[in-house]
């Protein structure tokens, strides 16, 4: 999976609030079209799972948002292989670890605005990774 040029291909949950500001976020880079993917409606495969997981350089247990509460009730401290969790995240999106965007060869979570700025991407509104510190440490 690649974004093309001046897009920014971008994976989201709309049910958390810390993803649909991100995707403001995204919406607001300058010189960028948003191609936004809604995981609860554009499901992802296992294919895909995999390949982000791998684009990222992470394994796919790290694309698990252990906050979720699919995870918490079903996964936490079970033995899973690769294949098995990649089809639990295909059948279960809100399992995913989001927000992800792809913008050229760049894939990253996107944690907040300051996630652009480190990509040397200017985000309107933010123009330095200097800002609120408390913004810059959440997490979601």
């Amino acid at each position: 999976m690649k974004a093309e040029k001046n897009e920014i291909l971008f994976f989201f949950n709309s049910e958390k609030q810390q993803d649909r500001k991100a995707r403001g976020y995204a919406d607001s880079v300058e010189n960028h079209k948003l191609n936004e993917k809604e995981i609860n409606q554009d499901h992802l495969t296992e294919t895909q799972i995999a390949e982000i997981a791998d684009d990222m350089g992470v394994s796919i247990v790290e694309l698990v948002d252990k906050n979720s509460g699919y995870y918490l009730d079903e996964l936490k401290d079970k033995d899973i292989s690769d294949t098995e969790l990649a089809t639990i995240m295909a059948k279960n999106p809100g399992v995913i670890k989001t927000p992800i965007a792809y913008m050229g060869k760049h894939v990253f979570f996107v944690e907040n605005a300051y996630s652009f700025v480190q990509q040397d991407i200017e985000v309107e509104g933010v123009k330095s990774d200097k800002g609120n510190v408390f913004e810059k440490q959440a997490k979601h």
